[in-house]
C-alpha cells in the first residue's frame, strides 16, 4: 500500500514537472516567434506624435483599467474561487499571443499590435508582480492566492518571455535572412508544444474533469466582451481606422500563455490549471465570432499620424 502511495506520488511529481518544461518552452517559441514578425524601423513610428499618445492610451486600457475594473466585479459579485481567480490572472496578463494573427485576419494596424505586445511584454515585468501583491491583499479571501517570491517570477518571465522576444528582435535586425528560416520553424513548434501542452493539464487533472462549472462559460464571455469594450473606448475619438481595430483586440484577449505560467506559480489547488483550458477556447472562439462583427469600424480608413 505504501509503494503504491509513493509510486502515485512520484508519478505525479514527475508529470508536474514535465508539464513545467512543457510550458515554458512553449512560452519560449510563442515569444520567439512575435520577435521575428517585427519591423523594427515601423514600431519606432508608434512613439512619435498622435501615435505615441494613442500607444499610451491602449496601454493603459491593458495594465490599468482592465485590472482595475476586473477587481471591482471581483469584489461586488460573488464568484467560485477558480473562476474568479483564473479571472484576475487574465486581467493582469496583456497581450494575447495570437493578437497579430487576429489583427491580420480583420486588416487592423498589424506594426502597430507588434509594438503593442512588445511595450506590453516588457511593462508586464514591473506590473505583474505589483497587481499580484495588490490582489493578495485586496482579493485574498475572493481568489485565494498564495504568496509569491518576486525573484522566481521575474526568472520564470524573464527565461521564457524576456529573453526569447529580444534575441529575436536581435536577430530580425542584425540577420534578417535567419529570421526568414527561423520563423516557420518556432511557429510549428509552438504548435505542437501547445497541443501537448493542453493533452498534459488533461492528464495531471483528469478526475477532476467532471468538476467544471458550466457557469464559467458566460462568464469568459462576457469577460471578454468587457474587456473588448474597454479598448473600444480607449481609442473612441479615433473611430473608423485600422488602429481601433487593434486596440479592441489587443485589449480584449488576455495572454493565456502568461496566465498559465502565473497559475502555476500561485494557485493553492492546480486544479484550477484545468480551468483556463476551456476558459481558453471560449475566448478564442468569441474573438473568432467578433470578426464578423469588427468590419463595421471599417467604413472610413483615416491614417494616423
Amino acid at each position: 500500500m505504501v509503494c503504491s502511495i509513493l509510486y502515485v506520488h512520484q508519478r505525479g511529481l514527475f508529470l508536474e514537472i514535465i508539464f513545467d518544461i512543457i510550458l515554458i518552452s512553449c512560452i519560449a517559441f510563442l515569444m520567439f516567434s512575435t520577435g521575428l514578425l517585427v519591423e523594427p524601423k515601423e514600431i519606432i513610428s508608434y512613439f512619435r506624435n498622435d501615435n505615441f499618445i494613442l500607444t499610451l492610451r491602449v496601454v493603459a486600457a491593458n495594465i490599468i483599467i482592465v485590472p482595475l475594473l476586473t477587481s471591482i466585479a471581483l469584489l461586488s459579485i460573488p464568484f467560485e474561487s477558480h473562476a474568479a481567480l483564473i479571472l484576475f490572472v487574465l486581467a493582469i496578463s496583456p497581450a494575447a499571443p495570437f493578437i497579430p494573427a487576429m489583427v491580420y485576419l480583420n486588416k487592423g494596424d498589424m506594426n502597430w499590435a507588434l509594438a503593442l505586445i512588445i511595450i506590453l511584454t516588457i511593462i508586464s515585468l514591473i506590473t505583474i508582480p505589483l497587481m499580484v501583491y495588490l490582489g493578495s491583499i485586496l482579493l485574498l479571501d475572493i481568489i485565494g492566492l498564495k504568496g509569491m517570491v518576486i525573484t522566481s517570477f521575474l526568472v520564470n518571465y524573464i527565461v521564457p518571455i524576456f529573453v526569447p522576444l529580444i534575441a529575436a528582435i536581435g536577430i530580425k535586425i542584425y540577420r534578417r535572412p535567419w529570421a526568414d528560416n527561423l520563423l516557420p520553424i518556432s511557429k510549428t513548434l509552438f504548435k505542437y508544444l501547445n497541443l501537448l501542452l493542453i493533452i498534459m493539464i488533461l492528464v495531471i487533472n483528469y478526475n477532476q474533469f467532471s468538476s467544471l462549472d458550466t457557469s464559467i462559460i458566460l462568464i469568459s464571455i462576457i469577460s471578454c466582451v468587457v474587456w473588448a469594450l474597454i479598448g473600444y473606448v480607449s481609442v473612441y475619438p479615433v473611430a473608423e481606422t485600422p488602429q481601433y481595430i487593434t486596440a479592441i483586440i489587443t485589449t480584449g484577449f488576455r495572454n493565456f500563455a502568461v496566465g498559465l505560467l502565473l497559475l502555476d506559480i500561485l494557485a493553492n489547488d492546480k486544479i484550477v490549471l484545468l480551468y483556463i483550458v476551456p476558459i481558453s477556447l471560449i475566448t478564442l472562439g468569441t474573438c473568432l465570432i467578433s470578426s464578423f462583427f469588427l468590419p463595421i469600424f471599417r467604413k472610413k480608413v483615416i491614417p494616423i499620424g
